[in-house]
């Protein structure tokens, strides 16, 4: 698998009690936040707290899902931060999932003009996703992260001690997006992803690392999403309508679920635009089927998701904006698929399953 740039030092990997609190010793906050959900606070916030028990951390818990990424949630985090005194020389940790570290570096980039913030992701889809590109945001009247901008962390800490706590629907959810890297920016990575015969067979240490290298190196060359960094948009354009749709219909799925069913699309699409080899089109598509369960994509909801594709942040003018590839291993962005075709594609996902 190719590791060619080198990470920001940033960036940290591996044991985060150690390097946590080494990194700790050298700063000099006025006060120190940590953001949690319901479930971070169980699994992962008493480790944390016993790397510094003598830093008076305080904690703020918000709900767990994507349905609570909201600016709602936002005020309940700037009024406990207001309460509590943080002022510009606070520091606010975000702990656990994409929903924690999207809307904490939002909230912290915007309290005060600006807070120094950190990411401890605990999942597998924050660890090479949500906490790498410093894409912070929240969603709005049904579009996912419509209200947002870019600021990295001062430092962003990946331990996989942390997929333990998770069940195998989460790391699923992740492994999208690894496989995602794959697909537009390593053959060879996709190839030896279809011959890993089970997840217990998968050495997440690896695979975290190496995605997070090609995320990082498309990133570092457009960090505004000008050009190439909307190559990591694949697969999304119909992922997040999708994802919306079920939440809406109160039957959330994960968002690497509905990642997964946008690839396959947007493979689909490919093929019939950029003549993507049908046998890489298989090849996706079973991969994806290895990976996921079936989830159904009502046909009385094709033209609903479809409206909400139109909503999409990435669109220009009203038209759907697609990452599309000529071939596993590359991509081209700005692709502007008719609404037709987008449809023939979701048909193409249910008949495939």
């Amino acid at each position: 698998m190719q590791n060619k740039t080198p990470l920001p030092p940033y960036i940290f990997f591996g044991d985060i009690l150690r390097q946590f609190s080494s990194w700790l010793e050298t700063q000099h906050y006025s006060s120190y936040f940590i953001l949690v959900d319901t479930s971070s606070s169980i699994y992962c916030l008493p480790e944390i707290q016993n790397i510094r028990p003598d830093i008076n951390w305080h904690i703020i818990e918000i709900p767990r899902g994507e349905q609570y990424k909201t600016i709602t949630t936002c005020s309940l985090i700037w009024d406990a931060l207001f309460k509590n005194g943080a002022d510009r020389h606070s520091l606010l940790v975000n702990l656990g999932g994409g929903v924690i570290g999207d809307m904490g570096g939002f909230a912290a980039s915007t309290y005060m003009r600006g807070i120094d913030f950190v990411q401890i992701p605990t999942t597998l889809l924050a660890m090479v996703d949500a906490s790498v590109g410093g894409k912070l945001a929240v969603d709005f009247k049904l579009a996912k992260n419509i209200i947002g901008l870019f600021k990295n962390p001062v430092a962003n800490f990946i331990d996989c001690r942390w997929l333990k706590t998770l069940p195998n629907g989460e790391k699923r959810s992740g492994w999208a997006e690894i496989l995602k890297h794959a697909i537009i920016a390593d053959e060879a990575a996709f190839r030896k992803m279809k011959s890993i015969p089970s997840f217990h067979d998968i050495r997440w240490e690896d695979w975290v690392q190496h995605s997070v290298q090609i995320k990082y190196q498309i990133v570092q060359n457009d960090p505004k999403e000008k050009g190439l960094r909307k190559g990591l948009n694949f697969g999304h354009t119909v992922g997040h309508a999708i994802e919306t749709y079920f939440l809406e219909h109160n039957e959330p799925k994960t968002h690497g679920e509905c990642v997964a069913i946008g690839m396959v699309c947007a493979a689909y699409i490919s093929n019939q635009t950029l003549s993507l080899p049908d046998s890489q089109l298989v090849d996706i598509v079973n991969v994806i089927k290895k990976w996921y369960d079936p989830i159904i994509i009502p046909k009385q909801g094709i033209p609903q998701i479809l409206s909400l594709m139109r909503k999409d942040k990435k669109n220009r003018a009203g038209k759907p904006n697609f990452t599309l590839i000529p071939s596993i291993g590359s991509y081209v962005y700005d692709q502007y698929p008719n609404l037709d075709l987008i449809a023939d594609s979701l048909h193409f996902y249910n008949d495939q399953i």
